[in-house]
């Protein structure tokens, strides 16, 4: 399986290389990036820079270049909660496409906007070579 991260800001871009121990890589669309394998997951992150069409232009380079099985984006500039603090590591269990309009945060969910998370898409023993990664990644570098 061929996975590539979508690492918005060089913090997000930097936890996913050493977490998972990736080596650099040739940049794609003047993105840095880093490639690796947990197990059977060859694994790529570039790190696109923040702001959605950038983002994208960088993703569609990616693909292109790395013809990965499923995509996943690391983070979301800084997450959506106020209480975290900075080297904060968040495992999502599930995801929520809340700008499907574009006008923010919902009044209400529909189905639609529940996506599942990257863990649900893995195979299961690969997924919690992830999880495992970046918990010993925090525990050991005293990130929360």
């Amino acid at each position: 399986m061929r996975l590539l991260l979508v690492c918005p800001i060089p913090l997000e871009y930097t936890t996913c290389r050493t977490a998972l121990s990736l080596r650099d890589a040739q940049n794609v669309l003047g993105c840095r990036v880093a490639r690796g394998s947990v197990g059977n997951v060859d694994i790529m992150a570039v790190e696109t820079g923040p702001a959605k069409a950038r983002a994208a232009a960088a993703t569609v380079a990616a693909i292109g270049h790395f013809q990965p099985d499923l995509v996943a984006d690391t983070g979301t500039c800084g997450a959506l909660d106020g209480d975290l603090i900075v080297n904060t590591i968040v495992l999502g269990m599930s995801c929520l496409e809340y700008d499907i309009s574009g006008y923010g945060l919902p009044h209400r969910i529909i189905p639609e906007m529940k996506l599942p998370s990257i863990f649900e898409l893995l195979p299961r023993k690969e997924g919690q070579k992830l999880v495992r990664a970046f918990t010993e990644l925090g525990k050991d570098s005293g990130v929360h």
